[in-house]
Protein backbone atom coordinates (compact mmCIF):
# COMPACT_ATOMS: atom_id res chain seq x y z
CA UNK A 1 0.00 0.00 0.00
CA UNK A 2 2.91 2.32 0.75
CA UNK A 3 4.28 1.84 -2.77
CA UNK A 4 0.87 2.64 -4.24
CA UNK A 5 0.74 5.98 -2.41
CA UNK A 6 4.32 6.73 -3.40
CA UNK A 7 3.47 6.02 -7.04
CA UNK A 8 0.37 8.23 -6.76
CA UNK A 9 2.40 11.05 -5.20
CA UNK A 10 4.98 10.80 -8.00
CA UNK A 11 2.18 11.16 -10.58
CA UNK A 12 0.21 13.88 -8.79
CA UNK A 13 1.18 16.75 -11.13
CA UNK A 14 0.13 14.75 -14.16
CA UNK A 15 -3.20 13.96 -12.53
CA UNK A 16 -3.71 17.62 -11.58
CA UNK A 17 -2.98 18.66 -15.17
CA UNK A 18 -5.44 16.13 -16.55
CA UNK A 19 -8.09 17.30 -14.08
CA UNK A 20 -7.58 20.95 -15.07
CA UNK A 21 -7.86 19.96 -18.72
CA UNK A 22 -11.14 18.21 -17.95
CA UNK A 23 -12.43 21.34 -16.19
CA UNK A 24 -11.95 23.60 -19.21
CA UNK A 25 -13.63 21.26 -21.69
CA UNK A 26 -17.31 21.46 -22.57
CA UNK A 27 -20.09 19.17 -23.75
CA UNK A 28 -19.49 15.72 -25.19
CA UNK A 29 -15.73 16.15 -25.19
CA UNK A 30 -15.80 16.59 -21.42
CA UNK A 31 -17.75 13.33 -21.05
CA UNK A 32 -15.37 11.40 -23.29
CA UNK A 33 -12.30 12.73 -21.47
CA UNK A 34 -13.89 11.88 -18.11
CA UNK A 35 -14.50 8.30 -19.23
CA UNK A 36 -10.94 7.99 -20.54
CA UNK A 37 -9.50 9.43 -17.30
CA UNK A 38 -11.52 7.10 -15.09
CA UNK A 39 -10.66 4.06 -17.22
CA UNK A 40 -6.99 5.04 -17.25
CA UNK A 41 -6.97 5.49 -13.48
CA UNK A 42 -8.62 2.09 -12.96
CA UNK A 43 -6.09 0.43 -15.28
CA UNK A 44 -3.27 2.25 -13.47
CA UNK A 45 -4.54 0.94 -10.13
CA UNK A 46 -5.02 -2.58 -11.50
CA UNK A 47 -1.47 -2.72 -12.87
CA UNK A 48 0.13 -1.24 -9.77
CA UNK A 49 1.06 -4.65 -8.40
CA UNK A 50 2.72 -5.63 -11.69
CA UNK A 51 4.70 -2.38 -11.91
CA UNK A 52 5.84 -2.56 -8.30
CA UNK A 53 6.90 -6.21 -8.54
CA UNK A 54 9.13 -5.32 -11.52
CA UNK A 55 10.74 -2.51 -9.52
CA UNK A 56 11.63 -4.84 -6.66
CA UNK A 57 13.12 -7.40 -9.06
CA UNK A 58 15.33 -4.75 -10.69
CA UNK A 59 16.81 -3.49 -7.40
Amino acid sequence: MKKLFKDLFNSIWTLIGLFITWLVLEGETRNIVAIVLVCGFVIWLATSKIRNSEETKNT
